[in-house]
């Protein structure tokens, strides 16, 4: 298996009922900015879009890129 690194876009927000919910999506573009993730937080949170059993989202607590390297050490 040859090396890789996969990225994945990471957001959390703060609910209604004082828990976090964390939505993940793969294969952000490579270009992203702090401005657009805020953006399309702020986006999901007046919109009212994300359905939650533990209440609406309320305000954003974090939001970044995770990225993952594997490293293939035995083939």
């Amino acid at each position: 298996m040859a090396d890789y690194t996969k990225k994945t876009l990471q957001m959390t927000f703060n609910n209604s009922v004082g828990k976090s919910l964390t939505l993940s999506f793969p294969y952000p573009k490579e270009d992203i900015i702090t401005t657009e993730i805020e953006s399309a937080m702020d986006t999901l949170i007046a919109k009212d879009i994300i359905f939650s059993n533990n209440g609406d989202l309320l305000s954003k607590k974090d939001g970044g890129v995770i990225e993952k390297t594997f490293t293939d050490l035995v083939d």
